[in-house]
C-alpha cells in the first residue's frame, strides 16, 4: 500500500508536493520549500529487541535512543542499517514515509507534533514528492503512537 493509498483508507487529508530536485536532508527540503525546518519530518527506522520501529522527528531534532526506547519498552535500540530500513520499508534512507507500513508496527511520532500546528512535510517513499499533513490530522490514526522521543541537534 503506498502512503497515499494509506492516508485516504484513513481519511486523513493531505496534500503531495513535488519537488523541482531530489532532497536528501530535511535542511534540503526546508531550502527547496522555503520553510522552517521543524516543519520537515524525518522518519528513522531503528531495530530494538522487539523488532523494528519506526520514530518521526522534526528536521531540527534528533531521536533520543534513550526515549525510544523507554517508549517502546526495550533496552536496546539502535539506528537501523540502510539495507535493513529499506528491506523493511521499502524505501531508501531519506525518503522514508512513515504512512502504510506493512512490516513495522510500533511507529512512534515526537509528541511535539501535537503541539506545532502547522503542516508538517513527511517523505514519500521517493526523493522528489512529500507528503504535507496538518498535525491535527494525524490524530485520525490508530496506527501512530505520540511519546516524547527527540532531543536537541
Amino acid at each position: 500500500m503506498t502512503p497515499q493509498e494509506y492516508l485516504e483508507l484513513k481519511s486523513i487529508s493531505f496534500r503531495t508536493i513535488t519537488l523541482a530536485n531530489e532532497v536528501h536532508t530535511a535542511q534540503d527540503v526546508a531550502i527547496q520549500c522555503g520553510c522552517d525546518v521543524k516543519t520537515v519530518i524525518k522518519s528513522l527506522v531503528f531495530w530494538s529487541d522487539k523488532g523494528f520501529a519506526l520514530a518521526a522527528v522534526s528536521g531540527d531534532s534528533r531521536v533520543s535512543l534513550a526515549k525510544l526506547a523507554k517508549a517502546l519498552g526495550v533496552t536496546k535500540v539502535r539506528l537501523a542499517t540502510a539495507e535493513e530500513t529499506k528491506l523493511v520499508t521499502g524505501y531508501l534512507i531519506g525518503t522514508v514515509s512513515p504512512f502504510g507500513l506493512n512490516d513495522i508496527d510500533d511507529i512512534h511520532f515526537d509528541k511535539e507534533f501535537l503541539v506545532n500546528k502547522s503542516e508538517l512535510l513527511f517523505g514519500s517513499g521517493r526523493a522528489d514528492t512529500l507528503i504535507a499533513i496538518f498535525s491535527d490530522e494525524m490524530i485520525k490514526s490508530d496506527t501512530f503512537q505520540f511519546a516524547d522521543i527527540s532531543e536537541p541537534n
